[in-house]
């Protein structure tokens, strides 16, 4: 069996469908996440819903990526840097990156297992004086012709 090479640029494409589990209500999100190049990036924007209080809510995210063959980084929509991560050139699924960030008094420790080329997790433990949770989303690629 042969192991296939782990390259963002591939990756970061595509159409995907994601669970999200936010431990801090103990809800349950599903949607589609979509990966669309543009000039210089990649924005990434998602929709979901979920339940909450037995209501349906509905929920929205975009972020822009950098991303080259080996190494990404996420921004907010302001510009504002999220995360980066970055690879070993000859890196093959799976493997794990992680990355830490601070916001005000909070700490966000992110964690990507990238399983294959049509399967990731980030797993978000965030940790400050009035949050202590955890965020773990499951992206599968709908659109899982890539090689």
């Amino acid at each position: 069996m042969s192991r296939h090479k782990l390259n963002f640029e591939e990756l970061f494409s595509g159409i995907w469908t994601f669970k999200r589990q936010v431990s801090h209500f103990d809800v349950l999100i599903t949607g589609k996440a979509f990966f669309t190049k543009t000039e210089d990036s990649i924005l990434y924007t998602e929709n979901g819903t979920y339940q909450l209080h037995g209501e349906c809510q509905t929920c929205f995210q975009k972020h822009i990526y950098k991303v080259t063959a080996y190494t990404f980084k996420i921004f907010k929509n302001d510009g504002v840097l999220l995360h980066e991560g970055n690879i070993e050139k000859n890196t093959t699924f799976p493997t794990t990156l992680q990355h830490q960030h601070h916001c005000k008094d909070d700490t966000y420790n992110c964690l990507w297992m990238f399983h294959t080329r049509n399967q990731f997790e980030t797993l978000y433990t965030v940790i400050g004086p009035k949050k202590n949770y955890q965020i773990s989303t499951l992206f599968i690629r709908m659109d899982n012709d890539k090689p």
